[in-house]
């Protein structure tokens, strides 16, 4: 009898649909195709916040959850057919299995929390030309993901990564930012590296490899690429090609997708700077790497009303709460933008991410969520 009743409950949650597991998945036909590969054929719904990739017929998730339900009820059968199991721990063991059959192995899914988020971050900042918006979006992404109980997913961050231009009294700020973030939030500072520090380049580039090559379907990577792309393609290509499939890489910026040697500002000299967005996605969409760009997590800089609702980059009055308060963590966050607006853009991708991600994660948040996260941290 207890076998028929854990039979029947395996049955009937497999029949959970897949659109409780992903919601606003694309923006166009493009990216259901870098998501799920050539049998995508539409992006439905593409303006509305429950956008789905269509896959013949049906959900392109929906197809491959079915089938990994299917494979978890009949591997339950066979085990409760081979030994009497007791129910409390088999009923533990089908729930897993049916969380985990909802996950695409190539995506990690979150919510604001240590306990359900699926893989690893990685973070790639400049800083140290062009923009100073990296001194507080740097700072204020260490501060949200600690918030967030996920100090030990972070396996990377390299900052300073502009190879072709650099002041060095905004490198010096974003060592501050970068280095002081890890000792006030409680990060490793052992896999940080400042590319205007000699020797660090190199080192870089062989940790972002080691951080893919231990990658797997179970423990993805998320790249969070906050300046030029160069120094993340170099980390891609160093990597061991069959570990590639499971990193994920995310722009909010067109700028600094373009970014390269040729860009005017360079005046194509020989720096270093030699592979934009462009050039990964050529060079890497082959061996599995998806990429999701501005278009698809839209520019965190004014996410509506043209920045001024309080969005990541947005009037200094939206981020008093900061300035205000008793934390001096906070104080110093606060102290960190050097904008003519509160502008910590790139931490917009970073909430995105541990917000849900690809299942719903928050494209157009700010200010009142940052508050509410940091104020009441998740760990």
């Amino acid at each position: 009898m207890k076998i028929k009743s854990m039979l029947a409950c395996l049955f009937f949650l497999s029949l959970i649909p897949a659109s409780a597991f992903a919601l606003d998945q694309c923006n166009n036909t493009t990216q259901c195709k870098t998501l799920f590969g050539s049998t995508a054929n539409d992006c439905v719904d593409s303006n509305s916040t429950n956008s789905w990739c269509q896959c013949g017929t049906i959900r392109c998730d929906a197809k491959s959850s079915s089938s990994r339900s299917s494979a978890v009820a009949s591997s339950v059968r066979s085990s409760l057919v081979a030994s009497s199991v007791r129910s409390s721990v088999l009923a533990s063991s089908v729930r897993s299995s049916l969380v985990a059959s909802s996950i695409r192995s190539s995506v990690a899914s979150s919510s604001l929390g240590n306990t359900d988020f699926v893989g690893r971050i990685a973070l790639s900042a400049d800083g140290n030309a062009h923009d100073k918006d990296d001194f507080g979006a740097t700072a204020m992404s260490l501060a949200l993901l600690n918030a967030a109980g996920l100090n030990g997913k972070v396996v990377h961050l390299d900052f300073n990564n502009n190879l072709c231009l650099n002041e060095s009294a905004w490198a010096a700020e974003m060592r501050i930012s970068a280095l002081g973030g890890a000792d006030k939030f409680g990060f490793d500072r052992s896999v940080m590296f400042d590319h205007q520090t000699a020797g660090m380049t190199d080192l870089s580039t062989q940790n972002l490899a080691r951080a893919i090559n231990a990658s797997s379907a179970n423990d993805p990577l998320w790249i969070i690429a906050g300046g030029p792309m160069e120094t993340v393609y170099r980390g891609i290509a160093a990597a061991q090609v069959d570990k590639r499939k499971f990193v994920t890489v995310i722009s909010h910026s067109a700028w600094n997708e373009n970014r390269d040697k040729f860009h005017p500002d360079y005046n194509g000299r020989n720096c270093g700077l030699n592979n934009n967005w462009s050039d990964m996605v050529r060079d890497f969409t082959p061996n599995g790497v998806k990429f999701l760009d501005h278009v698809f997590i839209t520019d965190q800089n004014s996410t509506q009303n043209g920045g001024n609702d309080g969005d990541w980059n947005s009037p200094y009055a939206k981020w008093y709460w900061l300035r205000d308060s008793a934390n001096p963590n906070f104080k110093w966050l606060y102290e960190r933008n050097d904008k003519s607006t509160f502008d910590i853009s790139d931490a917009g991708m970073t909430y995105w991410l541990l917000s849900g991600g690809l299942n719903g994660g928050c494209k157009n948040c700010g200010s009142a969520e940052a508050k509410r996260l940091l104020e009441n941290p998740r760990f």
